[in-house]
């Protein structure tokens, strides 16, 4: 019998294929907590914000990516 996962590491994937949102989400890990810390001033409507993940590997990883990053809306 094979193993069902190689222990050779790879790239985790860049999406994870939701078909509604078909450029959202990564693979090759599970995320397992989320802390989200966030400012809003209503003056300037400036929302500030920092997350800090846990996270889990699915399979051995060369690279991994994180959607959001450098998230700038305007």
């Amino acid at each position: 019998m094979k193993p069902q996962h190689s222990d050779v590491p790879r790239h985790g994937a860049s999406t994870a294929g939701d078909p509604y949102l078909p450029h959202s989400g990564n693979g090759g890990y599970r995320v397992t907590r989320y802390e989200l810390d966030l400012t809003y001033r209503i003056s300037t409507n400036l929302l500030l914000g920092r997350a800090r993940l846990s996270a889990v590997a699915t399979h051995s990883l060369t690279r991994f990516s994180l959607d959001l990053a450098g998230l700038r809306v305007t």
